[in-house]
């Protein structure tokens, strides 16, 4: 395993071991812990980067920074970016709830989670992967709040962490066994 190999790897292990933590605390308490979540987003952010130097460094022609790293590292920023800013923009049009915006579902837990779920994404499977793990993660929240909203509840809450993570899991899947990244 190379260099970049075992950066990356390390970033989806404790990707992996975050999320499994984070949703957990959503469903038992419906918070997400800034104690875990800042650590892991600035650690993976940091393992991505590395992996992206590292893969730069390597001397090999195709990746060189200017054709490989700046690709890349663009994806992996621009996801944390975009998730971010597409759940800040949710909760901020009235699906929020604390600080952030009105009596919704969408929290500042779920806002900061998504620059996670969005670098990681964007590091290993590009835009595509990034819009199919966000509408996987929505659709399951859906499939998941149906049963509340047939049974007549106004607002069927559910912690949105667990339905992100799992539909981040399921394109980021799809994104490494198709070669991406």
């Amino acid at each position: 395993m190379t260099g970049v190999g075992i950066l990356q790897g390390s970033a989806l292990g404790l990707y992996a071991a975050a999320g499994a933590a984070l949703a957990v605390a959503d469903v038992r308490a419906r918070r997400i812990p800034d104690r875990i979540l800042l650590p892991a987003l600035a650690a993976v952010l940091l393992l991505l980067a590395a992996a992206v130097a590292a893969g730069a460094w390597s001397g090999e022609p195709e990746r060189s920074f200017a054709a490989w790293g700046a690709a890349v590292l663009g994806r992996t920023l621009g996801g944390a970016a975009a998730g971010l800013a597409a759940l800040l923009a949710a909760a901020l049009l009235g699906g929020g709830s604390g600080p952030i915006g009105g009596s919704g579902p969408i929290g500042g837990g779920d806002v900061k989670l998504a620059a996670l779920v969005g670098a990681v994404l964007g590091h290993f499977g590009g835009w595509p992967a990034l819009g199919a793990g966000f509408a996987l993660g929505c659709g399951i929240a859906a499939v998941w709040a149906l049963p509340g909203i047939l049974r007549g509840r106004r607002s069927a809450t559910i912690p949105f962490a667990p339905c992100l993570l799992l539909g981040s899991w399921i394109a980021l899947a799809f994104a490494l066994l198709g070669g991406r990244g």
